[in-house]
């Protein structure tokens, strides 16, 4: 899971619980943006859930499953995409 800075008002609350997180890294895109990136594991998805309710519906949030780019209405509780 990844996203870029947001104006929305939980971004610093989203970016904070992010970076608590074990599989969090900063990064820097080809348009030397800056990214938070969060690897989580298939026993961490209750972590994923709890981030992912404040990012969805940012333009700059990404999801990838092995490498795959996800869009965002593939992703939901159960989705056979996330497996």
């Amino acid at each position: 899971l990844e996203f870029g800075d947001s104006r929305s008002e939980y971004f610093h609350y989203a970016l904070t619980q992010a970076k608590h997180l074990p599989g969090y890294v900063q990064i820097m895109d080809e348009n030397r943006r800056m990214v938070h990136r969060v690897y989580f594991e298939k026993s961490e998805m209750r972590r994923f859930w709890s981030l992912w309710e404040y990012v969805q519906s940012w333009s700059s949030t990404q999801i990838y499953v092995n490498g795959r780019e996800l869009r965002k209405w593939e992703v939901y509780p159960y989705s056979p995409y996330l497996r």
